[in-house]
């Protein structure tokens, strides 16, 4: 699929074209991702010394966005497993990885590798074989494509090798998916914030009859908060509790408000959550644990970004999904009544405001 801009002139006619005045490049499609074994894909290359049998390198052809990178990782001969000898070790050392810009958003880049082959290796069979992952990441260490490699090296009688042909590569796509499904994971957080969704200090302390607001954030932007199943608040020190959000049936579904509570933002990555805890939790100071779960899910591509339809498959696994929260809130004594009362009339007319914009 190839996408374009619809892009006004001055005179008034429209042009599919890219704009070409300096500055004002369109970025019409994201990045893409991807790493590919090169033409001239892995050779061995003996060892003098009495340490090393020798080495295979292996060089590969990797695209990616601004500030990508990209690794490798062993794997069993079926590509099933990580690798747990140590007779094939990976070096990484002279990887010849450096990213330059190609065109628009487009990063390109050579990546090396080397898998040094212990002595001992040749005393428990005359082949040698692994598996090698090699993907490619986003600046948040996101993996985005993988390529699979199956590597095997005989070994004639004498235990020494004779020539290259020795040395033979498979091309494995499908290395790993159920690794990449059961690894995706994606959890949500809270922070104190106001009525717009805007983070406050942490320290704040909460008095009686204060209106105050949580966030619950989904980890990121792909991450969308259906509903909040629960949410509770525990006095440390008294033993106060209140079901702010009350579980109903099995906790996959969206809990029940207490009648002071009041929460917007559902189908977005931010939810705000606008209640007010009882007299009760205000005895004397404390700290009060807020404390919850949320269901999630997760949109299959992140705006600006391309998957590779084998991550999509471990995106979709874990699309719908609970991540548990949880955060620490100091609360003060009612040991000054005035002021508690002064508090309290403020927070009454604000909370109140607060849901008629709600309602609005």
């Amino acid at each position: 699929m190839t996408l374009s801009m619809v892009i006004k002139k001055k005179d008034g006619n429209y042009s599919t074209e890219p704009p070409t005045e300096p500055g004002l490049e369109a970025v019409v499609a994201p990045a893409v991702y991807d790493v590919l074994l090169s033409s001239s894909g892995c050779n061995f290359v003996a060892d003098t010394t009495d340490v090393l049998i020798g080495t295979i390198t292996c060089s590969f052809v990797t695209e990616g966005a601004l500030g990508y990178t990209a690794i490798s990782s062993l794997y069993t001969a079926d590509c099933s497993s990580p690798l747990s000898s140590g007779d094939v070790s990976i070096d990484t050392t002279a990887t010849g990885f450096v990213a330059v810009r190609g065109s628009g958003v487009q990063y390109s880049s050579p990546y090396t590798v080397s898998f040094p082959i212990a002595n001992r290796a040749a005393l428990a069979d005359y082949q040698i074989a692994f598996c090698v992952k090699t993907s490619v990441m986003d600046d948040n260490l996101m993996v985005y494509d993988f390529t699979g490699q199956k590597i095997r090296l005989n070994i004639n009688l004498n235990e020494d090798f004779t020539s290259a042909s020795d040395l033979t590569t498979e091309l494995f796509n499908g290395i790993a998916v159920a690794e990449q499904e059961q690894s995706v994971s994606y959890t949500v957080g809270i922070k104190r914030c106001d009525a717009d969704g805007n983070a406050v200090g942490d320290d704040t302390v909460l008095a009686v009859g204060e209106t105050f607001f949580l966030c619950v954030e989904g980890s990121e932007d792909r991450v969308v908060v259906n509903n909040i199943s629960y949410l509770t608040a525990e006095g440390q020190a008294n033993g106060a509790s209140l079901p702010i959000i009350a579980v109903d049936g099995s906790g996959g579904l969206e809990g029940t408000l207490i009648s002071n509570t009041f929460v917007y933002g559902y189908g977005e990555n931010q939810v705000i959550i606008a209640t007010r805890l009882p007299v009760a939790f205000f005895v004397s100071a404390q700290t009060v644990v807020f404390s919850g779960v949320a269901n999630i899910y997760v949109d299959s591509v992140d705006p600006g970004r391309v998957l590779n339809s084998q991550l999509s498959r471990g995106m979709q696994v874990a699309s719908e999904e609970s991540a548990s929260f949880s955060m620490d809130i100091q609360v003060v004594g009612m040991d000054d009544a005035s002021s508690a009362s002064a508090i309290k009339t403020t927070a009454a007319m604000f909370f109140v405001a607060a849901v008629a914009a709600l309602i609005v």
